[in-house]
């Protein structure tokens, strides 16, 4: 993917009603080209660990750009996700055949 890795970045947010920082420790990425939009998108979730207490949450997020230019551009909205609220998504996703494993 060519878009900046993120990975040892501080992320900086507002969680629960006051600022937290943290790190970017890992991330995954998928380029995503909608035929029907004008623009790519580069869609992902980074593992990020917070500074005030060690905890590890899971930010979904994305860059965007115009099809055919190069320069990415970070997505306005990002949301957390606490490690175990992560896991019972995905259990319920595929406790409903969202998805199969």
């Amino acid at each position: 993917m060519d878009h900046p890795n993120t990975i040892d970045k501080e992320v900086k947010t507002r969680l629960r009603g006051k600022i937290e920082y943290g790190r970017v420790v890992d991330e995954i990425w998928f380029l995503h080209r909608p035929k029907t939009s004008p623009k790519d998108y580069s869609k992902g979730v980074q593992r990020v660990r917070f500074d005030s207490d060690g905890r590890i949450e899971y930010r979904f997020c994305y860059y965007e750009r115009d099809k055919g230019k190069k320069s990415w551009h970070w997505g306005q909205y990002a949301t957390f996700f606490p490690v175990s609220l992560t896991k019972r998504l995905i259990a319920t996703m595929k406790k409903e055949h969202w998805v199969r494993t």
